[in-house]
């Protein structure tokens, strides 16, 4: 792992001075862009004042007022949204709020297995011969030209709410036919923010479609909540509008107003009721477990999950949805196993392309983006659908993902995503030249591939205080584009080490340093300690040291975080171990 100091930047310590923080805290803001008074002011107080004007868009006011006429005519209106979590979350936004309009609104989520991502010709032609006047799509639809275009053939109207980028052919951009299609990644779409997930643009969309009729939402924080989760879930960088909607709605969350039963189930079933929940409780327990209903089953059949205020209906389907997600996380165990039998360790392509037939085509993204993390590089894991090769990717930061797999789209069947992740099909023949292609483009280089992490600010034990850990919470939630704040310090002597935990592979450490002496832990750090202190010291000592009946003491410049740890009652500051050196 390379470690990178960020460079002290000039005028954060007069943000200090400026705004009353400390200077450790205004380091991190300059290190993520936040120079002004004004941009620090907003992102540590996220509001509702902070969203722009998305009614002043032409294609807003087209579908609000197609939305309108088809309520005005007990229209019936279907919903077509995605699997995932974003999908799920905007699907539920999108019917709450327009059922709350009187709107005759149904939904309609693809299966992942039979029929895959986004639009299809049958579903399209169910739809209309079913009695649907108006699709809208959610979390799809940008890149579905041909699927478009019969919608319209058909007769029926067609509203897009995206978020993905549009294929293009040279610099064109290459958009689906529909009577108003709303997506910020758009050139010209006229938006100042451009990154939302689906599920904040339908939270939105909604807010504004009631604004433009001057109505009020019922039960708006639900919707909040939804967005908020979509949000933290679909891995889009949390500035701008994207840091209101998450900051505000992990509040809600924590809060009486969360009133939707379907995630205060889920927060009971996943064991994390009455605990504080934050953005790691979301993406890492929360977004997995709705992920599932796609993953494992059919997402449409544990919708009601969000819709239903049916409490009977609602823990059915979740102690159900429960069972799929043990069953995800046992698949996606044993496919990273399979997966990294099958590339090589010594000497890995630059853009890993694994073909696995026997894994579950739900788990493909899951171990892709395991691999990307183990190797430091690219990965695209691909299995057997039921009619041809599917499989999903992973990318690193500096490596467009979306654009070089769109430049290899004639040996594709069906394709779409954004940079850092796609999904796609194709038939078992292109594989070997997909590989090929993919890695013959890439101009990745050691450097690029090198797993890097990046320090916000050189900080010795006598500047840690409680007082530091308060300040450094404002900055939450953390997540792309806002990450947790890291620190490093030098020639810290190492005291104590002990291993706990039902396979003894967690780390707890005594740090002392600047005459202070500080407790911490180290999650995933046991194998890079167990081969130091092999390579260090010997196989007999590490023997000694992980059976408890050895001490080992040695001065190590490290790279770590700085958190509160309740027990008994007591708060004290722990140090979070993330990488360490022999000093």
């Amino acid at each position: 792992m390379k470690w990178i100091l960020r460079g002290s930047k000039k005028g954060s310590a007069l943000m200090a001075e400026d705004l009353g923080i400390s200077p450790v805290s205004a380091a991190f803001l300059f290190n993520r862009g936040i120079t002004s008074r004004g941009a620090a002011l907003s992102y540590l107080n996220p509001k509702l004042e902070d969203f722009g004007n998305i009614s002043e868009l032409e294609e807003f006011k087209r579908a609000c007022e197609i939305i309108r006429i088809s309520i005005n005519n007990n229209e019936k209106i279907t919903v077509y949204g995605d699997y995932d979590a974003d999908g799920v979350m905007s699907t539920a936004i999108l019917i709450k709020g327009l059922r709350g309009l009187g709107a005759k609104a149904e939904y309609y989520i693809p299966d992942r297995f039979s029929e895959g991502y986004g639009l299809n010709m049958r579903a399209v032609k169910k739809l209309k011969d079913g009695g649907t006047d108006l699709i809208i799509c959610c979390d799809n639809g940008i890149s579905a030209t041909e699927e478009c275009g019969y919608i319209k053939a058909l007769g029926m109207k067609l509203v897009i709410l995206d978020h993905h980028s549009p294929h293009k052919t040279e610099d064109k951009e290459l958009l689906p036919e529909a009577d108003a299609l709303i997506d910020m990644k758009i050139s010209g779409c006229g938006y100042s923010f451009r990154e939302f997930c689906a599920g904040g643009l339908c939270y939105r969309f909604i807010r504004g479609l009631y604004d433009s009729l001057n109505k009020q939402i019922e039960r708006e924080a639900e919707l909040f909540i939804f967005a908020a989760i979509a949000t933290l879930c679909d891995m889009v960088e949390l500035k701008g509008e994207n840091r209101v909607i998450a900051h505000m709605g992990l509040r809600l969350l924590n809060s009486e107003k969360n009133t939707n039963p379907g995630i205060r189930e889920i927060i009971t079933i996943q064991g994390v009721l009455g605990k504080k929940i934050t953005d790691y409780t979301v993406g890492f327990i929360i977004g997995p477990f709705i992920n599932s209903a796609g993953r494992m089953g059919k997402a449409a059949d544990y919708m009601d999950i969000f819709l239903s205020d049916d409490l009977t209906r609602v823990r059915e389907l979740a102690d159900r949805l429960k069972i799929l997600n043990e069953s995800r996380k046992n698949l996606t165990e044993e496919a990273c196993k399979k997966v990294l039998g099958s590339v090589s360790e010594e000497n890995p392509d630059k853009v890993i392309v694994a073909y696995e037939p026997d894994i579950h085509e739900s788990i493909a993204g899951l171990a892709a983006g395991k691999i990307k993390e183990r190797f430091s590089r690219p990965a695209i894991i691909l299995t057997d659908g039921e009619e041809y090769v599917k499989g999903s990717g992973r990318s690193v930061e500096v490596y467009d993902m979306f654009k070089a797999v769109d430049g290899c789209r004639d040996l594709l069947v069906r394709f779409g995503g954004h940079r850092q992740a796609v999904g796609l099909t194709l038939r078992k023949e292109n594989i070997a030249e997909l590989r090929r292609r993919l890695n013959e483009g890439c101009s990745l280089n050691t450097e690029d591939m090198e797993e890097k992490i990046y320090i916000d600010k050189e900080l010795g034990f006598s500047q840690i205080s409680l007082e530091l850990c308060s300040e450094l919470e404002k900055m939450k939630p953390f997540g792309e584009g806002n990450s947790a704040p890291v620190f490093a310090a030098r020639g810290v002597y190492i005291k104590c080490i002990r291993f706990v935990g039902k396979n003894r592979n967690f780390v707890q450490f005594v740090f002392f340093h600047e005459k202070r002496e500080l407790r911490g832990v180290g999650f995933g750090i046991f194998d890079k300690l167990k081969s130091f202190v092999i390579s260090e010291y010997g196989l007999d000592k590490w023997e000694e040291v992980y059976s408890g009946n050895g001490v080992m003491q040695f001065f190590a410049d490290i790279v770590f975080q700085i958190e509160k740890n309740v027990y008994n009652g007591k708060v004290s500051v722990q140090i979070s171990l993330i990488d360490f050196r022999k000093s």
